[in-house]
């Protein structure tokens, strides 16, 4: 729940602050707004009602959308409605490890310190044996790398001269560092850990056990969210997640994942409801799939608008409804896009309030970075085939066009269709009418 009452903006500056698309809300904020109707998807409702089921085992799941879509909001919403039943430990992958590349070991790492760190917040301290001899497990292990000895003797230096700290928490924080930079040093460490794969699992369940055992006290589960992995290349997350799913259905916990939305529908390797439960969540619809780019139809549009509104006065800040329906036209359905392009609106905005030129100011700018993207990945014929059949075809250009948010999924039928921007890009025009003209040859 958010501390204060959030105030919504009144004026030009106000809003460009209120704005931000980049915080995702917390559970419980008065400007959630519930998009199920626009998406046609009871998708999160669907995962409230199963984590809450009774199981003898663990609930292995996978949450999937667009980058954009509001994913981290639901979850964060999902976890707040089974905080009674559940403690949540959120993992922001790429704030937690390298930004560009991870494997099972750097998330396993992380685990450890996680737990760890957050019981330790509960007041609901982990035996210390345990947290001792996995401690020096991990010791005896990087002590047999060239750096080992002189990296543990700095570090246990340093714990001495911070009364308090504790050891393992120190080290598995210094491990997680190490594991987030680019050097040989990691590369060794990491080497060493791959010959203990088993090891490596077990001192994490142990800690998982552990961790479980204290919340039975409090009537908890523990429920592990790692949130961010669409934020990673698809081939990488399919190496941790699809490659390694023996490792991680084997941890002693329920879990969600969050991969890239294209690795679902077009896998690197296995199909992931080979190893986990799946859940899609679809983009917002504007149209129907048979309606010209600028056309509304649903509720998708008023819902986007009232999430606008519960930010910034909307009557006296875009009070102009041609104005108002670019900014919805222009998101595609994503609230991350429509924040992002009412902002950009509200810097470019003169006077007291945001006019339709400044919305196709906003606009332009955005068009440019599509346009530029899709030349650079030659993503155009991918794109005219969407427009088309409103399907994904095999191949590389139609996952890249789902990974860089070119094209979107959407409910109903289950239907795919570009981003509304693009269909303003002279280039797509010409594409697509070179394509009604000669269409191509199966």
């Amino acid at each position: 729940m958010t501390d204060q009452p959030y105030l919504i903006a009144q004026t030009i500056v106000d809003a460009t602050a209120a704005l931000s698309p980049e915080k995702p809300l917390p559970g419980g904020d008065e400007r959630w707004q519930d998009f199920t109707a626009g998406r046609g998807d009871r998708v999160t409702t669907l995962m409230t009602r199963l984590l809450q089921s009774h199981t003898d085992d663990f609930h292995r799941l996978v949450f999937s959308s667009h980058r954009g879509a509001g994913k981290t909001t639901e979850l964060n919403q999902l976890a707040q409605a089974l905080q009674n039943k559940y403690k949540t430990i959120y993992i922001e992958a790429n704030v937690e490890m390298h930004p560009h590349d991870i494997e099972i070991e750097d998330l396993l790492l992380v685990m450890a310190q996680i737990i760890d760190q957050v019981m330790r917040e509960e007041q609901l301290q982990l035996p210390q044996k345990l947290l001792f001899d996995i401690a020096s497990w991990f010791g005896q292990t990087i002590k047999t790398t060239s750096v080992g000895t002189t990296y543990l003797g700095q570090l246990e230096t340093h714990i001495q001269a911070k009364a308090g700290v504790p050891y393992f928490s120190k080290l598995m924080a210094n491990l997680k560092a190490l594991f987030k930079t680019e050097s040989t040093h990691k590369t060794e460490v990491k080497e060493v850990l791959r010959k203990f794969p088993k090891t490596l699992a077990e001192a994490v369940n142990k800690l998982l056990d552990a961790a479980n055992e204290k919340l039975k006290n409090k009537n908890q589960e523990l429920l592990v969210i790692i949130d961010n992995l669409d934020r990673y290349p698809p081939q990488v997350i399919d190496t941790l997640i699809s490659r390694n799913a023996e490792r991680f259905k084997s941890l002693h916990c329920h879990f969600i994942l969050t991969p890239p939305i294209n690795l679902y529908y077009r896998p690197e390797s296995e199909n992931l409801e080979q190893n986990y439960r799946c859940f899609t969540m679809p983009t917002i619809k504007l149209r129907q799939a048979g309606q010209p780019y600028d056309h509304f139809a649903g509720p998708g549009h008023d819902l986007l608008l009232k999430a606008l509104a519960k930010r910034i006065n909307l009557e006296k800040l875009v009070p102009e409804p041609k104005t108002q329906d670019r900014l919805v036209f222009g998101s595609g359905g994503s609230i991350r896009n429509l924040l992002e392009l009412a902002q950009d609106a509200s810097l470019e905005a003169d006077g007291d309030f945001i006019v339709l030129e400044d919305v196709n100011r906003a606009l332009s700018r955005h068009r440019s970075r599509l346009r530029n993207r899709i030349n650079a990945l030659g993503l155009m014929q991918a794109l005219v085939h969407i427009s088309h059949t409103k399907q994904l075809d095999e191949g590389e250009p139609y996952r890249q066009a789902l990974y860089y948010r070119l094209a979107f999924m959407y409910n109903g039928a289950g239907w795919y269709d570009i981003h509304p921007l693009i269909s303003e890009l002279d280039e797509f025009k010409q594409a697509h009418a070179d394509h009604q003209t000669n269409p191509p040859t199966t």
